[in-house]
């Protein structure tokens, strides 16, 4: 069976400064300016013998990311008696990841969202970065240190280096890339993405006045074109990659030190410098 789906819902409840959204439904959907149609989305049954082809990954509900630019899990040995339909993969199609010195990495970007409703972007997207060379994957599929760009599971990986493998945007363009274009780039993404929430209703994205939120948002840069390509917005996200200590203390000195929105008033504060504004096109569709 198979079904083609336009945009993957993925859901963002809690978490943050306050719980301000519930649903988006725009992930893993290239929305940058470079556009193109969203990947489809397939259905099916069975996924013969654990493999796939070369440009396709499958995706299991309720599996946890990995980003490795989708996600992937081994299929269950299953009862030859087992009814066909007792398993469901989704497929979709591989993206082509840029590389770093022949490894795949992923960017983290932070999205503040305050009241109802101003956004913000962190400049400094983290630059996160697989532990062995993508060709590895090549010769084996179930290869997580390269093929995964989890900060996390790297850091389990022998051979780690956080210097090597967390890196800031800057570094973007000693392998080919402008910096401040991905940040462009990134911003408008984001600015694209929440203005089709808005426009959706509060059903998908519940703001409120005297609310705010942080999320982790991930991004992947496709070989050889540069595009960027939205995979997914985590609440809670891990502040790791911006330091050490408790991820409380990261988030406040990452908002310099006081919430982001005053007390009385439920006025957008003075944020520091290091944040960028997002213009959100209401009526763009």
């Amino acid at each position: 069976a198979a079904a083609a789906a336009a945009a993957a819902a993925v859901a963002v409840a809690g978490g943050g400064g306050g719980s301000l959204s519930r649903l988006t439904t725009a992930a893993e959907v290239s929305v940058g300016r470079r556009r193109a149609s969203p990947p489809a989305l397939l259905r099916v049954s069975e996924l013969l013998g654990g493999r796939c082809h070369p440009e396709f990954a499958a995706k299991v509900p309720a599996t946890t990311s990995s980003h490795s630019g989708s996600e992937k899990k081994k299929a269950p040995a299953r009862d030859a008696t087992a009814s066909a339909s007792s398993v469901v993969w989704i497929l979709q199609r591989h993206i082509r990841p840029w590389l770093i010195d022949g490894r795949k990495f992923h960017m983290r970007a932070l999205l503040l969202c305050v009241g109802d409703l101003a956004a913000f972007m962190h400049e400094d997207i983290r630059i996160l970065v697989a532990t062995r060379k993508f060709v590895d994957a090549s010769a084996d599929p179930t290869c997580t240190a390269a093929l995964v760009t989890n900060m996390g599971a790297n850091q389990r990986e022998d051979g780690y280096s956080d210097v090597a493998q967390n890196l800031c945007t800057d570094t973007l363009g000693d392998f080919g890339l402008d910096a401040e274009e991905i940040r462009s780039e990134a911003s408008h993404i984001l600015s694209l993405t929440l203005s089709r929430l808005l426009a959706a209703g509060r059903r998908q994205f519940f703001t409120l006045p005297n609310c705010w939120e942080l999320f982790g948002v991930d991004l992947l840069v496709e070989g050889g074109t540069g595009r960027i390509v939205l995979l997914e917005v985590n609440p809670s996200p891990s502040l790791a990659m911006y330091g050490s200590g408790d991820s409380a203390c990261l988030r406040s000195s990452l908002l310099g030190g006081r919430q982001p929105l005053e007390e009385e008033t439920f006025e957008v504060r003075a944020l520091p410098s290091t944040w960028r504004a997002l213009s959100i096109p209401i009526d763009e569709q």
